[in-house]
């Protein structure tokens, strides 16, 4: 279900036959989530970007109960479509606002429990940037995701570890999308801690 939705798969299992496709992505992302004790039901979630992995993200997180989504994107078109399968499809109310509209994303935060980077800012060539490029967009009691795992700590999650936040990189919803097609194709959990230890000796 959540593949049709999303619109792509990652993982494609072969039931006797039968092609079945999955996409994981937003799988491991809300299960890193909960590796830090976070659910993401009745929370509202502000999210930058719109592409392949947002839109994994978003209709994931509407899926597991969020209760609103606000997407900031820099162009309408595959923002609007993300927004439109989640109002259509799912209890959770989503909206989309130009990236360009800072009075409105730092409204859109305040108002929100998560916020999520999903873009390339702060990695290989943005790596010395920020989605937010202002501090004061972030307070003690935000939750901030950045979906980027290389740097460890990119520019925003340096920045909202400065202002108190709880801040989350992308290496667990990596990890976590890695076991979740393991279980789909073994039938077994992967060894997630092994995985991790083999990452931080790399």
């Amino acid at each position: 279900p959540e593949a049709k939705l999303i619109g792509a798969v990652n993982t494609i299992v072969n039931h006797n036959g039968v092609l079945t496709g999955y996409m994981t992505d937003g799988i491991g992302y809300i299960e890193s989530l909960r590796q830090e004790s976070i659910n993401i039901k009745d929370k509202k979630v502000t999210t930058a970007g719109a592409g392949g992995a947002a839109t994994a993200i978003c209709i994931q997180s509407a899926l597991e109960g969020a209760r609103e989504i606000s997407i900031f994107n820099r162009t309408e078109e595959n923002a609007k479509i993300i927004v439109g399968k989640i109002n259509e499809n799912t209890d959770c109310k989503a909206s989309y606002y130009s990236l360009y509209d800072k009075k409105a994303l730092r409204k859109e935060i305040e108002d929100s429990q998560v916020f999520i980077n999903t873009t390339n800012i702060g990695m290989g060539k943005y790596e010395d940037q920020s989605i937010i490029d202002d501090p004061t967009y972030f307070r003690e009691d935000l939750i901030v995701v950045d979906i980027i795992y290389s740097p460890e700590k990119t520019k925003m999650l340096k920045m909202a570890e400065d202002k108190g936040c709880k801040t989350i990189n992308g290496l667990g919803m990596l990890i976590n999308q890695g076991a979740a097609s393991f279980k789909l194709w073994t039938g077994k959990d992967m060894p997630i801690d092994y995985i991790k230890d083999l990452w931080n000796r790399s």
